[in-house]
């Protein structure tokens, strides 16, 4: 323990008297270079500073509460001078904390300020530069707690409906802007840390953690809404954890081990959890611990990403149990953290237990800390005597952290030897003729720091100016990819019991006889060997090597062994629960690789399975297998559903520290340059009869078909639905990884769509479920995830929440959310409900939506709601003009275009051209109306069905042979109709205009037409009716009336032109007709 002392300060601080030990301390204590402390601040610490409360924000402002005062002031420069804002806290009956105050600055410099007393009053001011704007609110926040927003001057509650026993009764106390319940309960669940974590932009959600009994709590809060995201059991975690790395036993054992959470803080990697154990059974040393929690995404965490125990402990007695665990935890960069109390601070590291820790003390006669916060990454403290100081790492310690991770070398040296191999067996691989001892050659000198070397070996190995092959297995890949398995299946030489099977030239990676830890050093080697690549540029080298009968590139291979650590890891976390399970399956997978022999003298089965990493899927294969079997035996449906749990437990455990490692340590697997790479298909979505893709679908159906019915209580129902989401988020993660590697692979078009039909189906399957059992929340976080649309959808419907699918659609907006949504509602036969709901209708994207041809028949609607009769005019024309099947369908959208236009307040001359169409459309329909009873019976046409006809249709049909009966008035209509053929179509004028004179003089036997009274027979002939009806109605025969020589010429008269009869009174009918047109 290094001891750093304060002396008398005069504005400036002694650090030579800071020294203790050889080494010396790694942290100096220096004054804090920021604004000085404005003079209404210095005059209350003088007076009243025993009872002061002072926080720093990262924003570099300052609050002080003391009684009933707050004093507000900047303390990271003096660009505002010393300007002090004095406001007044709610009134209370306790003393006040600076924890219940929080600022809040604007994009514009404001400064906002929210106060509340253990009561639940609650006090904002917009602008603590004016004090007379404020907001003020009662809260009764019984039972739950309660977040305050701050929207516009205004107070919003917001309550946290808490899952039973946890934040139920919390107590009086309030962290930030959040408040446990005001009256006393009976039993209370002590709330550790609230802390409000990272604000996404797009969707509005703020994130907060809560530490409270021995959880760890995720919520999320929109404007409108909360969610809890998960609640995992820390403490657990933290007892197993102090357990096996203080006392190398497990925490099952311990029956008298203490554990207790302390305190939070929200870094980088997540968040930091201070913990504390004591085991009187041995000693009452009191151990602290510090816990780094992932808390990406919305799937629970299953364990710590890192942990650590400082070399510092205290002596454990009850009655000083209160002062022990009072440290609060301060974590300004990620890998420094400091623990500090009324009266001391401890300076460690987040993630090494075997670091020095140094101490400040503020033990001077009435010295204490009265404040305390992070600013630039600097811890500031306020010391009742020395005013201001922060605490800085220095000497050695600083010069390694500013390395950084920049070089292999950099890397060996900050991480603990791990690699072991004597110096004699080292020179023998250097001198080899063997390729591979010489590689790992190359990597041991690495190791030890002699990168000169290293790096020789790698240029005789590989010339540097050869190319990259593109070969799949070339030489390189496969020396790499070999010693990438060899590391994660490698002996632990120091054991004693595997002396016989270490390998001559074998390096092992491990020092460690605990299997957990063998684990976790296998993993630290095998980063090295990737950083290792790296340093001496193979990795942008490296091609692609056969696995599972296909081509994969090397860099992911090496991902898929460090994967399958971190899984070995996570099913030995889970073994001894399911220890009777695992040992079972263990044995079977060593009798399936054909190791039936009894093993070495004091190994055991657990010992040869660990061993053998790369390996270690085989056993989930098995343990499928056995609840296979079970289905079809004899065992009792209780035990059938725990059983399934149980493997569901480990096969979510371990897929959830792969999960977890590909978050974080993904881009170290990346490649340097955009290349080409074989599609990938992670080993977790392995296709083929042993593939884990089968596994975990296989493992999904079994949970919802076998396991979700015979559960027997609520809380074995919600731990098989929480495993199902699981299975689920893993089977959905592997398809996103192979459909994103074929898209980035430029991988045909058909093998991408085919994969996206897989995937869809599956994703709709998987997630059904989910909405069957009104697990809308989890159907929610998937659907949201995985942009399953249609079930995002379907349970904004079921549960007839249009805040949440309004939400959707600003979150989804570029990802065609809202047309998906719109067309939902349109093939659900829910039309209605899309043009009548407010929300929707307002929304400018259905107007776009509605305007494409498939839905353009619902647009005239949506415009008529919105008050846009001109567009709805439009729109109704041009669905009549389309509308080809349905004569009264064509008639009534016509009608309604009128309509629309006279509601229209638009000028005329806007809609003169439309109303003209309108009115020739409407003229053609009444043609069609007006068809002979006999035409209409002849088609067997159905009056209220029937089509529409076009004009040359409606030629033939009043011309032709089904109008048995036609007259003149029909042979007029023919000719009124020619006035409706296109305008381009002159030869189908003539043509029609030659047929329909013609079939009128058929209609009568010119041959037996009586010559002595030729002028009256003529008269009598349909075809001298139609030329008098027409003259009688002002038609142009000039342009309406072919030429008798024309009409003689015509096809429809080739059998009665020749007829000298026929000529004679065809002859005398024109000479009359030219008589009438002449007058």
């Amino acid at each position: 323990m290094r001891h750093l002392h304060l002396g008398k300060w005069n504005h400036s601080l002694n650090s030579s008297a800071l020294k203790s030990g050889d080494e010396g301390p790694q942290h100096t204590l220096e004054e804090f270079s920021g604004a000085d402390l404005p003079l209404l601040v210095t005059e209350t610490l003088t007076l009243d500073g025993r009872e002061a409360d002072v926080r720093f924000n990262p924003d570099g402002w300052a609050w002080l509460v003391c009684a009933s005062k707050l004093l507000i002031w900047r303390s990271l420069d003096g660009r505002l001078g010393k300007a002090c804002y004095e406001l007044v806290l709610p009134q209370s009956e306790e003393n006040p904390s600076a924890d219940c105050v929080s600022l809040s600055t604007s994009q514009q410099g404001v400064v906002s300020c929210v106060a509340c007393s253990a009561e639940g009053s609650v006090r904002y001011w917009p602008n603590v530069a004016q004090k007379g704007s404020v907001g003020e609110t009662e809260l009764n926040a019984e039972d739950y707690c309660v977040l305050v927003i701050s929207l516009d001057a205004s107070i919003v509650s917001r309550a946290l409906a808490m899952p039973q026993s946890m934040l139920s009764g919390i107590g009086r106390r309030m962290s930030s802007f959040i408040f446990g319940a005001s009256q006393p309960q009976p039993v209370l669940t002590k709330l550790h840390r609230v802390l409000p974590g990272e604000f996404d932009e797009e969707s509005g959600a703020q994130t907060f953690y809560v530490l409270a009994g021995s959880s760890l709590q995720k919520w999320t809060v929109y404007s409108d809404t909360e969610k809890m995201v998960y609640e995992v059991n820390v403490e657990q975690w933290l007892r197993e954890r102090l357990a096996g790395d203080v006392w190398a036993e497990d925490a099952s054992r311990l029956t008298k081990l203490q554990t207790w959470l302390i305190d939070l803080h929200v870094s980088q990697d997540g968040v930091v959890v201070l913990g504390a154990g004591v085991n009187p059974d041995v000693s009452q040393q009191l151990y602290y611990t510090l816990g780094t929690i992932s808390t990406d995404g919305a799937s629970p965490p299953r364990s710590f990403l890192a942990f650590s125990v400082p070399k510092y402990t205290s002596v454990y007695q009850e009655s000083e149990q209160e002062a022990l665990l009072s440290f609060r935890l301060l974590c300004p960069q990620p890998s420094s953290a400091f623990l500090h109390s009324r009266h001391q601070v401890l300076c460690l590291s987040v993630n090494g237990s075997s670091q020095p820790v140094d101490k400040v003390e503020f033990s001077t006669p009435g010295d204490s800390i009265l404040g305390f916060g992070v600013i630039d990454k600097q811890v500031i403290f306020l010391s009742d005597k020395f005013g201001l100081v922060t605490i800085r790492k220095g000497g050695q310690a600083q010069q390694e952290e500013a390395m950084g991770s920049e070089s292999f070398l950099d890397t060996s040296v900050r991480i603990d030897t791990c690699l072991v191999s004597t110096g004699e067996r080292l020179l023998d691989m250097t001198l080899s003729d063997d390729e591979m001892a010489r590689f790992k050659a190359a990597f041991l000198h690495a190791g030890r720091g002699i990168m000169t070397r290293a790096q020789a070996l790698i240029q005789e190995l590989f010339p540097p100016g050869l190319p990259a092959s593109k070969d799949v297995d070339s030489a390189m890949d496969s020396l790499v990819s070999q010693l990438s398995q060899e590391m994660v299946d490698d002996f632990p030489a120091s054991d004693p019991r595997w002396a016989e099977s270490v390998p001559h030239d074998g390096a092992s990676s491990t020092a460690s006889l605990i299997l957990l830890h063998q684990l976790e050093d296998k993993l630290k080697a095998h980063n090295l060997f990737t950083k290792f690549l790296h340093s001496v540029d193979l990795w942008p080298r490296l091609g692609s090597v056969t696995v599972r009968e296909a081509p994969m590139a090397t860099r992911l291979l090496l991902q898929e062994h460090a994967e399958k650590v971190v899984a070995a890891r996570g099913l030995r976390m889970q073994h001894a629960d399911y220890a009777q399970l695992v040992d079972s399956c263990i044995e079977k997978v060593l009798v399936q690789r054909g190791q039936t022999e009894q093993p070495p003298s004091g190994l055991t089965h657990q010992d040869i399975f660990y061993r053998e990493v790369s390996r270690v899927d085989d056993i989930l294969r098995l343990m499928q297998v056995h609840e296979e079997e079970s289905l079809f035996g004899d065992l009792p449906p209780t035990a059938l559903v725990e059983l399934i749990a149980s493997v569901n437990s480990i096969l979510c455990s371990m897929l959830f520290e792969v999960s977890q490692f590909r978050q974080k340590n993904g881009q170290e697997f990346a490649p340097e340059a955009q290349v080409s790479e074989p599609e990938h298909l992670p080993w977790t979505a392995s296709e083929g009869p042993g593939g884990m893709r089968g596994l975990l679908s296989r493992q999904h159906a079994m949970t919802v078909e076998n396991a979700l019915p015979e559960a027997q209580d609520s809380h074995q129902r919600q731990l098989l639905i929480e495993q199902l989401l699981q299975l689920t988020d893993a089977i959905l993660d592997g398809f996103r990884i192979q459909l994103d590697s074929v898209k980035q692979s430029g991988g045909q078009n058909v093998r991408y769509m085919e994969l996206v039909r897989q995937y869809e189906g599956q994703r709709s399957l998987l997630l059904a479920p989910f909405l069957e059992m009104k697990q809308h929340e989890r159907a929610a976080s998937l659907a949201e995830k995985y942009c399953d649309f249609a079930t995002l959808v379907q349970l904004c419907e079921e549960t007839d929440d249009q805040q949440r699918l309004s939400r959707y659609m600003e979150q989804f907006g570029n990802r065609g959310f809202s047309d998906f949504v719109f067309k939902w509602y349109v093939d659900e036969g829910k039309r209605g409900k899309l043009l009548s709901c407010d929300r929707l209708s307002q929304m400018p994207q259905l107007g776009r939506f509605l305007q494409t041809d498939e839905h353009k028949y619902m647009s005239w609607l949506h415009n008529i709601a919105m008050g846009n009769f001109l567009q709805a005019h439009a729109t109704l024309f041009d669905l009549a003009k389309e509308e080809e099947k349905i004569f009264s369908k064509k008639k009534t959208l016509l009608s309604l275009s009128k309509l629309a236009a006279l509601a229209s307040e638009d000028p005329p001359d806007i809609i003169a051209n439309n109303w003209e169409e309108i009115q020739r459309e409407q003229t053609l329909m009444l043609h069609q109306e007006q068809l002979p009873e006999s035409v209409i019976e002849g088609l067997a046409l159905d009056v209220e069905k029937f089509r529409v006809f076009s004009a040359e249709e409606l030629i033939e049909l009043f011309t032709g042979e089904l109008n048995v009966d036609a007259m003149e008035f029909d042979f007029k209509k023919a000719l009124d109709l020619l006035e409706f053929l296109p305008k381009d179509g002159r030869a189908d004028f003539d043509r029609l205009l030659m047929l329909i004179w013609s079939r009128a003089i058929l209609r009568d036997s010119w041959t037996d037409l009586d010559s002595t009274e030729a002028e009256t027979a003529c008269k009598r002939t349909v075809f001298f009716r139609t030329v008098e009806l027409a003259i009688a109605e002002d038609m142009d025969l000039a342009t309406r009336l072919p030429n008798l020589d024309r009409l003689l010429s015509s096809d429809e008269l080739q059998g009665l032109s020749s007829n000298k009869t026929f000529r004679f009174f065809l002859g005398t009918a024109f000479e009359q007709i030219q008589r009438m047109m002449a007058k």
